[in-house]
């Protein structure tokens, strides 16, 4: 009875409980959406401050070459904006633009409840090229940011307004240096890494570069946040209209090509993590189509840039319209005297030879080497080696076939002619050299992919080689393979070499050796290059004699031509050229900050480090890497550093404890 009188009681108390959570919920922003011609774009809510936000968009479509340019004369391509349709909640709104050259893009843009959504399309339907590279949505902030829009100072709103530097959230009001030479003044733009800084606004452009694609600010009681990012972007932009433009990228269209383009705005509190959660999640890289591998094709780790610290870069060598690639280097006991050693072309080419009295801070001229080093093929690679006796020596490999050496007994100063050694061939040769417990005995690692490792002098095939255009007349490729070679005399001769890996269906080659800390076990690293699966590793615990099966490593350790060293202590960094198939430095010399264990778990590590940025594809990162006594890495390769010109040699140094400071935890 007492049952029956009190259930018809639970029913309301249940529904009050619902309508308070309801309250405590922040109502949607439920925004709409209408056009103003001639290209006004409006956001509208009754919560947002002032009630709408007003868009000029697009209010340009521009050409390159435009930062020291006149707008009119040279950079604006006029269009026109037309209505396609509005749904009747104002939720969808669609957009056609016709460039004067005849170029269209048509806009799909999505209202949500506290986000819009653009989707672009660009088509060339035309015979000629279109110059279009960017375009300029202008975001008019006044009344969000709780400004005048006609007061005097054009920048008293940047308190309000930040953009991402160095990971971190930074109002412009806080931001220096502060550009304020340019064509036109005041404003500050932002370029990104991989944008020519000669294709953006002609506004005073800031030596910052930006870590992500975000811009935005906070409303004037700071209880709202706006932001907008496009992918791909072409600039950040603080304007004199009290607005904020993340401008977006088209690179001109090739006659019949069509291009697609994403852009979002974020009306949202103001929950930075969230913000940044929100925006990887909508523009994270695709994932390239085709890959083997099951492992995730991207990883979580942070990152740590420091690709901009210039007092951090040695130019070893620069030659005005010479290819310089490949370079390995070696340090000598003292801590002082570096030797370093590159063709000058890629992979094939005469041996370029330099030395460094100060541990890699200056770096002498090119120095005199035997004529048989004009001969080389292939990349050159300096070991340090000893005899059981303790005699020291400094061995040069030159590869393809045969694989050819030069020795040095006097640290250097003289060298030997470049001589075969042995029946073989290979590629990469040697990535790398370890020392056996055995005083004396060394292992040697490298590639080959079925071309060079045999030789002939039968003409029945012509195929050009992996890093030169050196050509195999005996032989042709057909599968990649890992292999050894054995020296017992300190590095003056070797065994015939020994496979050690190889996999049907994955192509692995340029073997990164390196020891356990308790020197009991070898770990080899390996770059897989059909590209369809992350790197790999395999182990042994018996100084080479068997080996694990190649496993596939962690994304956060995929790339080309892995070079370990241990620091102080007790972690590892490894230098390597980035070529995970998901990665905002894909292409770039990075490097990789864990522990061995990390590498026998198969755990991502703690952080990666961009130590600079490669403005050309993947071409780039063969590194020496020697560590100082004090811990200082001074890590050395090749790369096209300056847009547009050829590769050249830099030397760029830190500690791990310098990296340490500047790690940010992801969002």
């Amino acid at each position: 009875m007492i049952a029956r009188l009190i259930a018809p009681l639970m029913v309301p108390l249940a529904a009050l409980a619902v309508t308070d959570q309801a309250r405590s919920a922040p109502d949607p922003l439920a925004l709409t959406l209408s056009f103003e011609a001639p290209h006004w774009l409006v956001i509208r809510s009754p919560r947002i401050p002032g009630e709408e936000i007003r868009i000029n968009y697009l209010e340009a479509y521009c050409r390159a070459g435009s930062t020291d340019a006149d707008w009119v004369q040279h950079t604006v391509i006029t269009h026109r904006t037309e209505l396609v349709s509005l749904s009747d909640d104002r939720k969808s709104l669609r957009l056609r633009d016709t460039l004067a050259d005849g170029v269209t893009v048509e806009h799909a843009i999505t209202a949500g409840d506290d986000e819009v959504d653009f989707r672009l399309v660009a088509h060339n339907p035309g015979t000629a090229p279109s110059q279009a590279h960017w375009a300029q949505p202008c975001v008019r902030l006044a009344a969000f940011t709780g400004f005048d829009p006609k007061g005097k100072d054009l920048d008293d709103c940047l308190t309000k307004c930040f953009i991402f530097l160095e990971g971190k959230l930074t109002r412009m009001s806080e931001i220096r240096p502060w550009a304020k030479e340019a064509r036109y003044t005041p404003g500050q733009v932002w370029c990104p890494k991989e944008i020519p800084r000669t294709d953006v606004n002609p506004r005073p452009l800031s030596p910052l570069v930006p870590s992500n694609g975000l811009i935005g600010a906070f409303s004037g009681d700071e209880t709202l946040l706006f932001a907008t990012a496009w992918e791909p972007c072409q600039e950040l932009f603080q304007g004199i209209a009290r607005c904020l433009h993340a401008d977006f990228r088209i690179g001109g269209i090739a006659p019949g090509e069509t291009k697609r383009i994403h852009g979002k705005i974020y009306i949202v509190p103001p929950d930075i993590p969230a913000l940044l959660k929100r925006y990887e999640k909508d523009f994270a890289p695709a994932s390239p189509k085709g890959l083997k591998t099951k492992l995730p094709p991207g990883y979580t780790i942070p990152i740590v840039d420091i690709s901009e610290e210039r007092q951090r870069q040695v130019v070893v060598d620069r030659e005005a319209g010479q290819y310089l690639g490949h370079p390995t280097t070696v340090l000598l006991e003292d801590n002082r005297t570096m030797l370093a050693v590159y063709p000058k072309g890629h992979g094939r080419g005469a041996i370029i030879y330099k030395r460094s009295t100060d541990a890699g801070k200056t770096w002498g001229e090119r120095l005199p080497t035997p004529g048989s080093w004009e001969t080389s093929l292939e990349v050159p690679t300096l070991h340090r080696v000893a005899d059981a006796s303790g005699n020291r020596r400094i061995i040069l490999f030159s590869g393809l076939f045969p694989i050819r050496m030069a020795v040095t007994e006097d640290d250097g100063a003289r060298w030997s002619e470049l001589e075969p050694i042995g029946e073989f061939g290979g590629v990469v040769t040697m990535a790398t050299v370890l020392g056996l417990k055995t005083p004396g005995h060394y292992l040697a690692f490298f590639h080959d992919d079925g071309r060079f490792i045999r030789g002939g002098d039968e003409e029945r095939f012509r195929m050009k080689g992996p890093h030169s255009d050196h050509t195999s007349p005996a032989a042709k490729p057909w599968r990649f393979w890992v292999y050894t070679t054995l020296s017992k005399d300190g590095g003056l001769t070797w065994s015939a070499p020994a496979p050690i890996a190889m996999l049907p269906d994955a192509n692995l080659c340029e073997p990164g050796a390196l020891r356990s800390p308790d020197g009991k076990q070898i770990a080899v690293l390996l770059r897989e290059n059909s590209r369809k699966y992350n790197s790999f590793v395999i182990f042994s615990d018996d100084e080479g004699l068997t080996w694990t099966e190649p496993r596939e490593l962690p994304a956060s350790l995929t790339g080309d031509r892995h070079v370990a060293k241990y620091a102080p202590d007790g972690r590892l960094f490894i230098s390597f050229r980035d070529t995970t198939h998901v990665s905002p430095t894909k292409g770039d010399w990075v490097g990789w900050v864990g522990t061995y264990d990390d590498i026998v778990q198969g755990r991502e590590g703690q952080y990666r480090v961009r130590i600079m940025d490669n403005t050309k594809g993947p071409d780039c990162t063969y590194p020496g890497v020697e560590v100082l006594p004090d811990g200082t890495f001074v890590t050395t390769t090749y790369g096209h550093w300056t847009q547009g010109e050829p590769p050249y040699i830099v030397s760029v140094r830190f500690t791990l404890q310098e990296l340490d400071a500047k790690r940010k935890p992801p969002p």
